[in-house]
C-alpha cells in the first residue's frame, strides 16, 4: 500500500515590490525516492477568498483531486510577479510517485504593499527644484546640488520647474 508522504517544511516568502518568491524544504516519502517527489502549492487572496493557483486537492486533508504531478513539479520554490496589492495565504504539499498527496504544510501569509508613486528629479547644476499641483499649490521646494532626488507624490498632474509631469498609479 502507498502511504502519504510528509509535507514540506520551512516555508518562506520573499517579497520585492509586486514579486514574491515562495520556497520550501524537501518533503519525504517511505516508498518514493526524494528526487521523484513533486510539489503542489496554492495561493489565495485573503481579500476576495479566490485562489490564484488551484490547490488540486482538499486543503484540509491533502486528498488529491487529480492524478498528476504537483503544479510546481519537482521545484522547491516558485516565483510570481504582477500580484495586486493585498494579503495572500499560501501552502504546499508533497506528491509522491503514486500521486498521493501529503497534508498541506501549515498555511503562511504574505502581503504585497502599494508601490510608492512619485517622480525622480535630476539636476546637472545647483538649482532650486519646485513641484506644484495643477492648482498652482507648491508641493515641494528645495535647493539641490548636482544630484538626483525621488519625490513621493500621489497620482496626478504636476509641474516640476515648469515641466509637465504625470504620476501614474502603481500596481
Amino acid at each position: 500500500s502507498n502511504t502519504a508522504p510528509k509535507a514540506p517544511s520551512g516555508l518562506s516568502a520573499t517579497i520585492s515590490k509586486d514579486k514574491v518568491e515562495l520556497k520550501w524544504n524537501t518533503g519525504s516519502d517511505k516508498e518514493s525516492p526524494q528526487n521523484s517527489l513533486s510539489y503542489n502549492f496554492y495561493i489565495r487572496d485573503l481579500n476576495t477568498g479566490r485562489y490564484l493557483t488551484s490547490p488540486d486537492a482538499d486543503i484540509t486533508t491533502g486528498t488529491r483531486r487529480v492524478s498528476r504531478m504537483g503544479n510546481a513539479w519537482t521545484n522547491h520554490g516558485w516565483k510570481l510577479q504582477g500580484l495586486p496589492v493585498g494579503k495572500y495565504a499560501w501552502s504546499v504539499q508533497t506528491i509522491d510517485a503514486g500521486y498521493k498527496g501529503s497534508e498541506f504544510a501549515p498555511e503562511q501569509t504574505f502581503t504585497i504593499e502599494a508601490i510608492a508613486h512619485g517622480v525622480n528629479v535630476k539636476v546637472q547644476s545647483p538649482q532650486k527644484v519646485t513641484v506644484t499641483n495643477i492648482e498652482g499649490k507648491c508641493i515641494f521646494s528645495k535647493f539641490l546640488q548636482t544630484r538626483s532626488i525621488d519625490i513621493p507624490l500621489p497620482p496626478g498632474f504636476y509641474l516640476v520647474n515648469s515641466e509637465k509631469v504625470i504620476v501614474n498609479r502603481g500596481l
